[in-house]
């Protein structure tokens, strides 16, 4: 997907093991080695390696044109951003995996949230993260009647952006995080009887293909939008899909593990018996299938990293239509 950033270096970066965010660097097999790759434990210093990160996004947001779009969106009524610096104490509250948070406050109390992508060595390359954006937009448009955050507005990272980032603009909805841990028998309850009014809610919403929303405007059905299902070539990206079977989705996504192995992108330690697991996987489907009684023969939206064991959630993630 990404060159190694070492220099003079032309071989692929290993995907995720290589993708340094306290360097900042891509790095492939062999410049991962301790040898090469200097870096401390992640446990060490990853608060550095985000307040610089999160430093160097601020800079880059020309909160007077921010200011201005969200302005002209509600018909010129004022708004203010404070933006503060980073804070480690306030982190979990702007900040998840994937995106940074900055609140924009209306002169009639309403607020609204900028939602802007983090950008650092673990990011997709414009283009997908473009992709993934978009289906996140398309996906909180879709009228479910589910309590989502409303999208007001949004540009991409494109060459004459004023914001200077990509962002969406989005509806700041009253919220209290929710700790598992420290929630009463009764409260778990509550909490998993919504999620299931939330999946059967989406039950009423089939589709033919899998894939990822892609079209903000039309609600159109594309490839993923996901990293772990996206090959680059000489011509660029490649995504897997739309699909019209679990058979095929298993195949394509099999079989691009297996390519990335034979580039030198993945399972780089033990790439003889990760590429012979996943052959034997490959040829494993028609056997795999034939347990798989629940197909109804469409497909439903679901979390991009859903895979049966967590919460239901918007707004952290890249929304996927899987089986």
């Amino acid at each position: 997907m990404l060159d190694c950033d070492f220099e003079d270096c032309q071989k692929p970066a290993v995907r995720n093991y290589g993708e340094c965010a306290l360097c900042d660097r891509h790095l492939c097999s062999k410049h991962l080695e301790t040898e090469f790759h200097k870096c401390l434990k992640w446990e060490i210093c990853h608060r550095e390696a985000d307040q610089r990160e999160v430093n160097a996004l601020l800079k880059r947001v020309d909160v007077n044109a921010l200011i201005s779009h969200a302005s002209r969106l509600r018909n010129g009524l004022s708004c203010f951003i404070d933006l503060l610096p980073y804070d480690k104490s306030t982190r979990n509250s702007v900040m998840g995996g994937m995106n940074y948070h900055i609140k924009i406050q209306f002169e009639d109390g309403i607020s609204w949230l900028a939602r802007i992508r983090r950008s650092n060595a673990t990011s997709p390359p414009p283009d997908l993260r473009d992709s993934i954006i978009r289906s996140e937009i398309a996906t909180l448009r879709l009228k479910t009647g589910l309590p989502v955050p409303k999208v007001y507005g949004f540009d991409f990272a494109r060459k004459g952006n004023p914001v200077g980032v990509g962002y969406m603009l989005i509806e700041k909805l009253p919220r209290k995080a929710l700790h598992w841990s420290l929630a009463s028998a009764e409260q778990r309850k509550k909490v998993m009887d919504q999620l299931a009014d939330i999946f059967i809610n989406l039950e009423q919403f089939p589709f033919e293909l899998m894939g990822s929303l892609d079209q903000v405007e039309t609600l159109q059905l594309g490839p993923f939008a996901r990293e772990s299902l996206t090959d680059y070539s000489n011509t660029g990206m490649r995504p897997i899909g739309p699909l019209s079977s679990l058979e095929d989705y298993l195949r394509a996504s099999i079989q691009l593990v297996i390519d990335l192995i034979m580039r030198d992108e993945c399972y780089t330690q033990q790439p003889i018996d990760a590429c012979l697991i996943h052959k034997f996987l490959l040829d494993s489907v028609p056997k795999i299938l034939s347990y798989y009684h629940l197909d109804d023969g469409h497909f439903y939206l679901k979390h991009a990293d859903d895979k049966g064991e967590i919460m239901f959630s918007w707004m952290t993630t890249t929304i996927s239509l899987e089986s």
